[in-house]
């Protein structure tokens, strides 16, 4: 108790006493703008062509902050900008020890937290409605060093002297589960770059935090609660004790979004993948999975594409039905996609034919591609036990849901 006490009647000394010049040098201020600095965009963090295969691929995941004072979901979805215009979050004073004992005195006034959503946000004419249930559809495996954290400050001239502490742990509340990634506090913890606004007589700052990756796991919904990012800004401060007066703002909105910034392993999978011929009728289909949730694909970028040296008449192909989970745990279950190729109508050339499908995630970072290999005779074609299947799901469950399916599909036609 009394080091802790000490510690922070050193802080509170020091404040009180800070001087309008650099309390402590976080960096160089790199030039002037009106909009976010550094890995706004998920093509600045990835590179301008999506990755494939098990490139590694960078990503963004966007903090949506309607209120300071309620956890903030994250996901890959750009902030509207009519939605969520730019504003400023005014953080409270901070006055708090950190020994880890029931000896901590703390005032968190300018302390946030923000945690992994499932779901895209929705707006709507009551308010934002966001998805709590947290989890990951799979472990997300983080290919970078570090995860940067970018946060734009606004204040007096003392405000661009503040640091930034984060972390990032599994589960929902960030005073437990496991660390898997962290920054340190002092001088070298963070680099600023200046944010000019037209008619703001204040300065405003934004913030690179590299949080070190400590454990390159993020556990999946079977494993942990999701993840949450805790934040603190303090003025003077380390690992013991840290002090922040209240004239501070914490930008948020499209034009500086909080987010973090950083490169995965796998950011898309496939599940499952089977053909199955049916009266007539070849039914291709493909399960597959992103990992920050269902959500996180693009609907509209779906192909299927005759990519053999036999071609496949784009004519003799349908597509059948996109469908998410509607369960309770959906948003990190499979989507599955199912093609029709009607042989009867269409009549196929003999030959070996490969198909592609392919869909892009949400930020368009990263190409998920599934090949179905078939060779036709006799305008029919030659699938082996009338299904070829991947992994996952066992063939006669699996056989009786298309067959099915396929029933449905032929009594649609003739209806």
């Amino acid at each position: 108790m009394r080091t802790a006490a000490v510690a922070l009647l050193l802080l509170f000394a020091a404040a009180a006493v800070m001087p309008a010049g650099p309390a402590q040098s976080i960096g160089q201020g790199l030039g002037a703008t009106d909009r976010c600095v550094k890995n706004c965009q998920p093509n600045d963090v990835n590179g301008p062509v999506p990755k494939t295969g098990s490139e590694p691929t960078g990503v963004i995941l966007y903090a949506h902050m309607e209120d300071i004072l309620i956890l903030a979901p994250l996901n890959t979805q750009r902030p509207d900008p009519k939605k969520e215009p730019d504003s400023v979050r005014p953080l409270g004073a901070c006055a708090a020890t950190h020994t880890g004992t029931s000896a901590d005195f703390k005032v968190n006034g300018c302390e946030f937290t923000m945690f992994s959503s499932p779901g895209l946000v929705e707006y709507t004419s009551d308010g934002w409605r966001t998805h709590m249930q947290p989890g990951l559809s799979y472990n997300a495996s983080v290919a970078s060093p570090t995860i940067n954290a970018y946060f734009t400050l606004r204040g007096n001239p003392v405000a661009p002297n503040v640091g930034i502490y984060a972390r990032l742990v599994s589960g929902r509340f960030p005073s437990s589960g496991q660390i898997i990634a962290e920054s340190a506090y002092g001088a070298a913890a963070a680099t600023r770059h200046l944010v000019s606004l037209p008619g703001d007589s204040y300065e405003s700052w934004e913030y690179e935090v590299p949080l070190a990756v400590k454990n390159a796991i993020i556990p999946d919904t079977k494993s942990a609660a999701g993840f949450a990012v805790f934040v603190r800004v303090f003025q003077i401060g380390n690992e013991a004790a840290t002090v922040t007066q209240p004239a501070i703002g914490l930008h948020v909105g499209a034009k500086f979004p909080p987010r973090l910034a950083f490169t995965v392993n796998e950011p898309m999978r496939t599940r499952d993948h089977s053909v199955v011929s049916y009266k007539g009728t070849a039914f291709f289909r493909w399960s597959f999975e992103a990992v920050w949730g269902s959500y996180d694909i693009d609907a509209a970028t779906l192909a299927f594409n005759s990519t053999g040296p036999t071609h496949l008449s784009p004519e003799a192909v349908r597509h059948v039905i996109l469908r998410r989970s509607t369960d309770m745990n959906g948003y990190f279950k499979p989507v599955n996609s199912t093609w029709s190729v009607d042989y009867n109508q269409h009549r196929l050339a003999d030959g070996a034919y490969e198909v592609t499908a392919s869909i892009l995630n949400l930020q368009h970072t990263y190409r998920l591609e599934q090949k179905f290999a078939f060779d036709v005779e006799d305008g029919v074609p030659r699938i082996p036990n009338a299904d070829i299947k991947g992994k996952g799901v066992p063939a006669p469950s699996l056989v009786v849901a298309l067959a099915a399916l396929a029933a449905a599909f032929v009594l649609a036609r003739r209806t």
